[in-house]
């Protein structure tokens, strides 16, 4: 498989509303037709463990390296934490020529799990921080090279993005019981997630503001 072309697409784009990666492989007439050769998939399923399926439900044709890398980048993706939506492998008019795209999403990590904070060098995306103590090393690190990052101050939740704040929510006025509830690494986490997924401020405010409550259980049931 020859790579033709790289290109990292800022989102939005025309394939997603995040970032992502655009790559145009040249296969062997081999390579497209991998169903062929006997115990590959057994082979890179042993090279490497978390893959996901190679085929989706829609998958038609015959299977190519360009879907194994799909398959391969996607699976080092979520090994460094980074929520994903989209992937996408086609044909193009030239013949055995692909086009391979992967969301890169962001990796949302601990920044005081030493094992975790190294995942940030697999992620191609963006790298959102946390941690319970906004003055720990790996967090003002990330912070002053622009990086974006959560932490509690003060009692309240904080994002922010290099060196300044965006936001504060208070974490007993604007939180409902159970979310107050919670420790705190679990909510910095689901709060960066939902930011990493470039979810509207005020639809997180009110998500912590009836979780675990009637009002969230009756909009669910609705």
């Amino acid at each position: 498989m020859e790579l033709k072309q790289t290109r990292a697409l800022r989102g939005p784009n025309l394939w997603s509303r995040y970032t992502a990666i655009e790559l145009e492989v040249q296969c062997t007439p081999e390579e497209c037709e991998l169903d062929r050769l006997p115990g590959f998939e057994e082979r890179l399923r042993a090279l490497c463990p978390g893959i996901g399926e190679l085929r989706g439900p829609a998958f038609q044709g015959p299977l190519t390296m360009a879907h194994v890398l799909e398959a391969v980048m996607l699976a080092l993706q979520v090994k460094a934490g980074c929520p994903l939506s989209f992937s996408l492998t086609g044909a193009t008019p030239v013949p055995d020529l692909y086009q391979v795209v992967v969301e890169t999403g962001a990796a949302v990590l601990n920044a005081t799990d030493d094992t975790v904070l190294e995942m940030a060098r697999l992620c191609d995306g963006d790298v959102l921080l946390y941690a319970a103590d906004g003055s720990h090393p790996a967090l003002l690190a990330h912070r002053e090279a622009g990086g974006r990052a959560l932490y509690v101050s003060d009692g309240e939740l904080v994002r922010a993005h290099g060196d300044k704040e965006i936001d504060r929510l208070h974490l007993q006025r604007d939180l409902s019981d159970a979310a107050a509830a919670l420790p705190d690494e679990v909510l910095l986490a689901s709060v960066g997630a939902a930011w990493a997924l470039g979810l509207d401020p005020q639809f997180i405010r009110t998500g912590l503001d009836t979780y675990g409550t009637e009002q969230a259980r009756a909009i669910v049931i609705a």
